[in-house]
C-alpha cells in the first residue's frame, strides 16, 4: 500500500528538518525562493488538499494554512502572522492519523474525487498517495540542499 511510502517521506522530510538549526528555520538561502518553515507548510497543505479528493479522508490542516504555503507562496509575501514550525508539527501529526485511518478504512482502492495535474489523474486512494509521496520527495531535496547550505 503507497501509505507506507507517505509515511516514510514525511518521516523523512521531518527528520531533515530537525537537523536544521531552528534559527535558520525562516531563513530564505541565497537562490531558492521559499524557507524551511515554507516547505513544511507547503507539504502539509498539499497534502491534506490532495488527500482531500478521498471522501473518507478528514482534513486536518486548517484552511488560514492554505494562503501563506500555496504553490507559488513565498514568505517574502507573508503580510500576516503564519503557523509556527511547532504549530504545524501538531497538525503535521493529526494528518498522519487521519492518513492512516484513510489507508485502513479504504484499503487503497476506493475510488476517490478525481485529482488532476498536467493531464494527469489520480482517482483511488493509493493514487494519491503515491502522488503525496512524491510531492514530499521533491521537498526533501529541498530541504536536503537548505541544510547543506546552512550547515557547511
Amino acid at each position: 500500500m503507497t501509505h507506507v511510502a507517505f509515511s516514510f517521506a514525511r518521516m523523512a522530510n521531518e527528520q531533515v528538518i530537525q537537523t536544521i538549526p531552528a534559527e535558520k528555520h525562516d531563513i530564505i538561502p541565497a537562490g531558492f525562493k521559499n524557507s524551511v518553515h515554507w516547505n513544511y507548510g507547503h507539504i502539509l497543505i498539499i497534502a491534506d488538499h490532495v488527500l482531500g479528493h478521498a471522501p473518507a479522508f478528514e482534513k486536518t490542516v486548517p484552511k488560514e494554512y492554505y494562503h501563506p504555503f500555496a504553490k507559488g507562496s513565498s514568505p517574502l509575501q507573508w503580510t500576516d502572522k503564519v503557523p509556527s514550525i511547532e504549530t504545524l508539527q501538531e497538525a503535521a501529526a493529526k494528518q498522519k492519523q487521519a492518513a492512516e485511518k484513510l489507508a485502513a478504512e479504504t484499503g487503497g482502492t476506493e475510488k476517490t474525487a478525481p485529482f488532476t495535474l498536467h493531464g494527469q489523474s489520480f482517482q483511488t486512494v493509493d493514487e494519491l498517495f503515491s502522488f503525496v509521496a512524491f510531492h514530499e520527495g521533491m521537498h526533501y531535496r529541498t530541504l536536503l540542499h537548505y541544510r547543506n547550505v546552512f550547515l557547511n
